[in-house]
């Protein structure tokens, strides 16, 4: 119930999300020695359903997924989406507050939900013989929660307490969210998912409710099944308890767009609490999500490498730990650094990023590193990447999977994801033939592309008693 706010992506910034996601895929693949397969329907209502069976363990992911997230939070009421998330948890008059819990731990099973920048999910994982009293139980909060007045007030100090502890508190989460802000100016991407403190503190019963109403609608809405069960027997439950439902229609989502970028900007986050400074680079960097809206010519001879494949290259061959280009030349052999990660996520539904994140060693200053950092990146680019490099990386993505190949959950929400990015869910039958088509000119083409110095935000968190910034700096 404490929304992880899809921190697959957010808790840390080298948790090798490829590692945790598609190679979940993967190995699902390569279990199946064919390609998973898919029932698709959709209710009268609006409803998508999307079962993908699986049967090595008794056990059934049931996934509600909301198409709207952080990123269609109204102006001025930031937050609201991951503040819903917690309200339904809230009872309905059928299902008192609390009950929803007790019954599912009593049942064995475990549930969670999420809210990122594009969706809001819902999911629980148990015995597939449990199924039909999930779905009761999940049918009737979508469509009847009500919290008491009590329960609003309550829930929204829980999340504000959350923003305290995770952002408030944290110099580095401060600068981040400075960071996105301006990597993204006018795009929705540049809010906080769990919104300014100054907002939140002002969320109110009628927000809710009003979003509640605007999105939480059938034809909104994708149930997705991962697991034990028969297709046809699951559709008999899910018309029963979801085929009544009704809603209105949600209009189509319009999001603002990031004007073109045409200058770097740095920003200074001077702390108190800052020990040791840290140095950022945000640039921009296309997505699974936004490709999709840039389709192949039909000129074309073949289907080029996409761009988001050739970053997973670029991610890996710069930012893999101590074998990372970027930490051999900073940490290994001129000794300014104490690590070196980068981080890209390749399935955002607009635009996403690409991040560095180095810490110096002490007595380092920033203009020094910042360098040292760029003369890495572009000896990087003019570097060889030869196909024994190319195959290590496919091999560590492949080896990866074995490590992933149990969880039901992880491969619920690759899923899920997708979906609500507007992908389709089969695209993860191609996923290891479009990975092997990247060939070394891409990965070199889209590390120029992206990893420039004309566009991008650079960002710094220094002790508070040095705080004049350089020129050019926001403080």
């Amino acid at each position: 119930m404490n929304a992880p706010v899809f921190r697959s992506k957010v808790r840390q910034w080298r948790i090798r999300t490829i590692v945790a996601l598609i190679l979940i895929m993967m190995a699902w693949v390569a279990q199946a020695a064919q390609p998973i397969t898919f029932y698709r329907e959709t209710l009268d209502n609006g409803l998508k359903v999307v079962i993908v069976p699986n049967h090595r363990a008794p056990v059934v992911s049931h996934n509600l997924l909301v198409a709207a997230g952080a990123a269609d939070d109204p102006r001025g009421a930031s937050g609201l989406a991951h503040y819903l998330e917690h309200m339904m948890f809230k009872g309905t008059p059928r299902f008192p507050e609390g009950s929803y819990d007790k019954i599912i731990q009593g049942l064995g099973g475990v549930h969670n939900a999420y809210t990122s920048s594009d969706m809001t999910g819902y999911y629980v994982t148990i015995a597939s013989e449990h199924l039909e009293q999930v779905m009761r139980l999940e049918a009737d909060r979508m469509q009847n929660i009500q919290p008491s007045p009590d329960a609003f007030l309550k829930e929204r100090e829980v999340i504000l307490e959350e923003r305290r502890l995770r952002t408030e508190s944290s110099p580095t989460a401060l600068l981040v969210e400075k960071m996105r802000r301006v990597l993204h100016p006018h795009h929705p991407y540049g809010m906080p998912i769990i919104g300014w403190m100054h907002e939140m503190q002002q969320l109110s019963p009628e927000d809710m409710r009003g979003f509640w109403r605007r999105y939480y609608t059938p034809s909104n809405m994708t149930l997705l099944l991962v697991g034990d069960v028969q297709p046809a027997q699951a559709m008999r439950l899910v018309r029963r308890y979801y085929g009544g439902w009704r809603g209105e229609k949600t209009p189509p989502r319009v999001w603002t767009q990031d004007p073109p970028a045409r200058s770097s900007e740095r920003v200074m986050l001077p702390d108190a609490r800052v020990r040791l400074p840290v140095w950022m680079r945000f640039y921009r960097a296309p997505t699974l999500g936004s490709s999709l809206a840039q389709p192949v010519a039909k000129t074309a001879k073949k289907p080029p490498a996409s761009s988001y494949m050739a970053l997973l290259y670029v991610e890996e061959l710069l930012g893999d730990g101590e074998t990372g280009w970027l930490y051999e030349s900073l940490v290994r052999r001129k000794k300014l650094a104490s690590s070196v990660s980068i981080s890209y996520y390749p399935f955002s539904r607009g635009e996403g990023s690409l991040a560095v994140v180095i810490h110096p060693v002490e007595g380092v200053h920033r203009d020094e590193i910042e360098k040292a950092y760029e003369e890495a990146v572009m000896e990087a680019q003019k570097r060889d990447i030869s196909e024994e490099d190319m195959q290590r990386v496919r091999a560590q993505m492949q080896a990866a999977a074995i490590f992933a190949r149990d969880d039901l959950q992880g491969m619920a929400s690759l899923l899920a994801t997708l979906m609500m990015i507007g992908a389709d869910p089969a695209w993860i039958n191609s996923w290891e033939a479009e990975l092997k088509r990247v060939k070394a000119e891409d990965v070199r083409h889209w590390m120029r592309f992206v990893m420039n110095n004309d566009h991008h935000v650079t960002g710094y968190a220094v002790p508070k008693e040095n705080p004049s910034p350089s020129k050019g700096e926001t403080l």
